[in-house]
């Protein structure tokens, strides 16, 4: 009996064994098929890149190991240009209440918004910690995303849009949601903030977006859009490595519920819209590039010139994955295959499948790729 448990364990072990073997195998292929595809050059590989608050700001690597397995949880600064150089760092109080995601990273500090206590956080490299803005957290409701602007910290929350004097601390400028809790899309177009907001029109049974465009150099609120019948989306922290209000030839670019809009920075004039194909329930994901709009709707992948609304080629059974370069990674249903397209033409270069398993996958960082959850390319 006792030989019978021991010959079964080992066969379990080698049967183990092998499995992460061929695991590894895969993820090796996987990602030389990536990397080819992509005419992609190998940077690092570090299991730390894993996070999900994994950023890339100019040639700079931040994260943060969750500390899961080694119970050591920290945030960490590497350098691309030496990879030698990766400083780890941590203060215990920005895991409470929860951790927080890295917003910036600027003068060697890293940037937080502090969610629990609405105020802004910094930790540098020698694990200082210091708060900012903490006359006014009872003012603030969940500061839930920093953006910096010369000597300026834009933070958003739940109740409206402020604007600090990091140096002084001192409010420059605000703005309250007309409906408290709000939270809409939001981001720095060169010097101007850009932000939206939904609003009920109960007399009229109707909702209307405000899309409101505040000049950061001159302290002055530029102008302000209003889209009737229209629903903006909501801030999500999953789409906080990508830019969800996108800057083309001096517009700002704004997907809506109804349509994609493009308006003058400017004067906050529509120059245009394209109309979605199906009512979107989530943020799509989408590009835009020389007024060129690249994203999928009802699962086909379109181009579209935003000039004159029409389709430059469409894929169909094509997911939106990513956008990189000369290249739109798309998905198959299920996500069984990516598939790379040639962005200009809508060819499909590379059909590259994607093995049954969650350690797999594709991201593009900034203007980077992170593929396997490890492995950095260029």
């Amino acid at each position: 009996m006792r030989k019978h448990i021991v010959l079964g364990l080992l066969f379990i072990i080698a049967l183990t064994s092998c499995l992460k073997h061929v695991s590894q195998r895969e993820k090796r292929e996987f990602a030389g098929s990536m990397a080819s595809a992509l005419h992609l050059k190998f940077i690092n590989t570090d299991p730390e890149y894993a996070s999900p608050y994994f950023r890339i700001y100019n040639d700079t690597i931040v994260g943060f190991h969750t500390g899961v397995v080694d119970n050591k949880a920290h945030y960490f600064v590497q350098s691309i240009k030496n990879l030698k150089f990766k400083v780890v760092t941590g203060n215990d109080s920005l895991r409470d209440p929860s951790i927080s995601p890295i917003d910036a990273f600027k003068n060697e500090r890293l940037y937080f918004g502090r969610f629990g206590r609405s105020t802004m956080q910094t930790l540098d490299l020698d694990e200082n910690l210091n708060e900012y803005f903490r006359k006014y957290e009872d003012t603030l409701s969940y500061a839930n995303k920093v953006m910096l602007y010369k000597n300026m910290a834009v933070i958003t929350s739940m109740n409206g849009i402020y604007v600090f004097d990091i140096k002084s601390q001192k409010l420059l400028w605000k703005y309250w949601y007309t409906e408290i809790v709000n939270n809409g899309m939001n981001g720095v177009l060169g010097n101007k903030l850009v932000f939206t907001e939904t609003v009920s029109d109960t007399v009229k049974r109707s909702v209307y977006t405000n899309i409101v465009c505040f000049d950061l150099d001159k302290l002055k609120q530029k102008w302000i859009r209003i889209l009737d019948h229209s629903i903006t989306y909501v801030y999500a922290k999953d789409y906080m490595p990508r830019d969800q209000l996108y800057s083309d030839n001096n517009e700002a670019i704004i997907p809506q519920g109804d349509a994609c809009y493009r308006l003058d920075l400017n004067t906050g004039s529509i120059r245009g819209k394209f109309l979605w194909g199906g009512y979107f329930r989530n943020n799509p994901r989408f590009t835009v590039e020389n007024s060129r709009l690249y994203l999928d709707n009802q699962y086909t992948l379109v181009c579209i010139d935003l000039n004159t609304g029409k389709k430059i080629w469409q894929i169909k059974n094509a997911g939106y994955w990513e956008f990189y370069k000369n290249y739109v990674i798309a998905s198959t249903p299920g996500v069984k295959f990516y598939l790379i397209v040639n962005k200009f033409t809508g060819k499909i270069e590379s059909k590259i499948p994607k093995p049954d398993n969650y350690t797999m996958d594709f991201d593009v960082v900034g203007n980077y790729v992170l593929i396997n959850h490890e492995s950095l390319y260029q």
